[in-house]
């Protein structure tokens, strides 16, 4: 049955406190939406990309490679990891997911992104043992509408002398939530939409994608581990093959839901404990993954007053994404 629109509703975010106004009806009715037509135009394969097989000259030597055989700074490999030309700092890591030029996250096979989410996880870890950085952040903008210099595919990994506000702010009320109750917020929260359902994108055995109750962006969705973790560099092997089908779901999903006429734009980025975290933070703090497609750009009112403008409530979009699954 198709929702009927509501009025404008303000909610606020258990994490961090933020506020979300939601106005339905803004940019258009959400089943007015086709699949996207075509992709956004690039570089072409071997051209102008010092990303694919044949231009390891062009990158800095790589630190890390997933490689069945050959020498490093060669040609055969699946997945590389090279420091960034232009570095944010010191440590500043391209996670090149894939020697597939024009490929995106959902169209790899599930193996492979098993892998991607593994190389994930061991470049954290060894960020993470320089005692300089405290804190590693992983994050990936793919297409121009999200920040993406480059159309082949890469996430990157910054090492921080400092954990970001936005992490101590939710580590904040992380804390003050276990103090009243006794439990982790995000464990909290995943049992109340398990049972409700409402939200819920799609879950399997070790993972749950769900839209959140204050999403910032039009069909943003989280994923976040069925069990309580704090830190992301505690990832099992099975987890991680959880993770990947969670986000190759999620992304696919967005992907299909997508308006035709705007490119497919969207970032994701990690959330997870500090370095070096205290014994608060493993006790109240869960890891999750954020997705936030590109639909529309922040304007006046998010930068002026930090309230978010979403047309689209969670629940319709989290009711959309299933029914593109």
């Amino acid at each position: 049955m198709e929702r009927q629109e509501s009025s404008p509703e303000l909610r606020q975010d258990l994490f961090t406190e933020r506020a979300v106004w939601y106005i339905p009806g803004r940019i258009g009715r959400p089943s007015d939406w086709v699949p996207r037509a075509q992709p956004e135009e690039g570089e072409e394969p071997g051209r102008g990309c010092p990303f694919c097989p044949g231009h390891e000259e062009e990158t800095p030597p790589e630190v890390w490679a997933l490689r069945p055989e050959g020498d490093a700074n060669t040609p055969g490999w699946q997945i590389r990891v090279v420091p960034n030309k232009y570095p944010i700092g010191e440590a500043h890591e391209l996670i090149v997911e894939t020697p597939q030029h024009g490929a995106d996250l959902p169209d790899l096979p599930l193996e492979h992104l098993g892998d991607v989410v593994e190389a994930y996880r061991e470049r954290l870890t060894a960020l993470s043992e320089d005692e300089r950085w405290e804190y590693v952040s992983l994050f990936k903008n793919h297409g121009r509408g999200a920040g993406a210099t480059r159309i082949h595919p890469h996430s990157q990994m910054v090492g921080l002398p400092l954990v970001p506000p936005l992490i101590e702010e939710e580590l904040r009320c992380a804390r003050r939530f276990y103090d009243r109750e006794r439990r982790c917020p995000y464990c909290h929260t995943l049992a109340e939409e398990l049972a409700r359902g409402e939200r819920v994108v799609f879950r399997n055995g070790e993972m749950v994608v769900w839209s959140p109750y204050a999403a910032r962006m039009s069909f943003e969705c989280w994923i976040l581990p069925l069990s309580h973790a704090a830190d992301f560099r505690a990832l099992a092997p099975s987890q991680a093959e959880a993770l990947a089908e969670a986000l190759q779901k999620a992304l696919a999903a967005v992907r299909r839901v997508w308006p035709s006429p705007r490119p497919f734009a969207y970032n994701f980025y990690l959330h997870t404990a500090p370095t070096r975290p205290d014994p608060s933070v493993e006790r109240a703090y869960h890891w999750h993954l954020e997705v936030l497609p590109r639909l529309g750009r922040l304007a006046g009112l998010e930068w002026g007053t930090g309230l978010y403008a979403n047309p689209v409530p969670p629940e319709v979009a989290a009711e959309k994404l299933r029914a593109a699954l």
